[in-house]
């Protein structure tokens, strides 16, 4: 973009020929138009949030099934945008499948997240710094000391507290938050060790093959969480050793593994309806028959939701430039 001011006075919003650095200098009314841009929309989202907080709050009483309906074709054509390829939903579904896993196996899911978010620039920097400073002098550097530190604190801190004595009731609230209700059997926790240990044993394998250069940061991960993984089954060994045994599903775990199971299947269905008919007509069945059989919603009121939910997936495809994927028959 390029800024431009008219005699009237107003601010025309051009070209910038070369956006980055050289924006400040050359047009620097633009610089200002984009910071009191985000300035004020953090101001109106604000207050937005808390106008909308109340009705909001209400939805943590709707039953789940409900929402599902809803949440699971927008989740699913968001996921679509960036690839626009439909076996990204496959992908969708085995991570959510992974994000259970790692809830019953007191596995954060943030820490998860956000490594997948950060890795594609965490490794393009880690190689410009590897390839800056070749004999490891960065390790060295004040500021990537003060950051090891800090991970360093944030890894024994926990473990000193725990050694030291029991979390007290707002760190058992915290963690029961994001741990499932139902302690898995050992051999869990121990399958997702062993699982974990041959990835990462694999993408080292791999990254021989890489070029010097492309190697560097899938072979330091992976070292990385060979190690970890190693810790982690001997830590589950322990379990195992302590429980004499390693455990069995209940009937309880029998039942929720019923209930899972029967959740991806309804995740299958809905993702082979928008491979043969399309987003909108795949969303209509699906949101119909899912409200209907599993929420339980009058006839009428599942029409009338579906409807709308319809009718959101369509407006966003029209007026927010989303891409809805087409099926094989329509």
């Amino acid at each position: 973009m390029r800024g431009a001011s008219d005699s009237n006075g107003c601010i025309t919003i051009g070209v910038v020929e070369e956006p980055g650095p050289r924006m400040i200098s050359t047009d620097l009314d633009v610089v200002y138009f984009i910071v009191w841009a985000f300035a004020i929309a953090g101001v109106v989202g604000a207050a937005m949030a808390f106008c909308v907080a109340r009705p909001l709050a209400k939805l943590s009483f709707i039953s789940f099934p409900i929402l599902a309906a809803a949440l699971i074709p927008i989740l699913f054509m968001s996921g679509f945008q960036e690839p626009l390829d439909l076996n990204v939903f496959y992908l969708m579904l085995v991570l959510g499948i992974i994000g259970w896993i790692c809830k019953i196996t007191d596995i954060p899911r943030a820490p998860f997240l956000i490594a997948f978010v950060l890795a594609e620039p965490l490794e393009r920097y880690y190689f410009l710094t590897v390839n800056a400073f070749p004999s490891g002098d960065w390790l060295a550097r004040p500021f990537v000391l003060v950051i090891l530190l800090i991970i360093v604190g944030a890894i024994a801190v926990p473990i000193w507290r725990r050694l030291r004595r029991k979390k007290d009731s707002s760190e058992d609230a915290v963690r029961l938050s994001e741990q499932s209700e139902m302690v898995a059997p050992p051999f869990v926790d121990m399958f997702v060790s062993v699982c974990a240990l041959a990835v990462f044993i694999t993408s080292t394998v791999m990254s021989q093959e890489f070029s010097e250069s492309g190697r560097l940061f899938p072979l330091s991960v992976g070292c990385l969480g060979i190690v970890l993984s190693l810790l982690s089954l001997f830590r589950d060994i322990q379990r195992v050793r302590n429980n004499r045994g390693f455990g069995r599903f209940d009937d309880a775990w029998v039942q929720r593994l019923k209930v899972v199971g029967i959740s991806v299947a309804w995740v299958l269905v809905y993702i082979w309806l928008v491979f043969v008919l399309g987003l909108l007509v795949g969303t209509g069945i699906f949101s119909l028959v899912f409200l209907i059989r599993v929420a339980q919603m009058k006839i009428w009121k599942s029409i009338i939701y579906t409807a709308c939910i319809v009718g959101a997936l369509y407006s966003l495809t029209e007026f927010a430039q989303l891409v809805a994927p087409v099926g094989y028959l329509l």
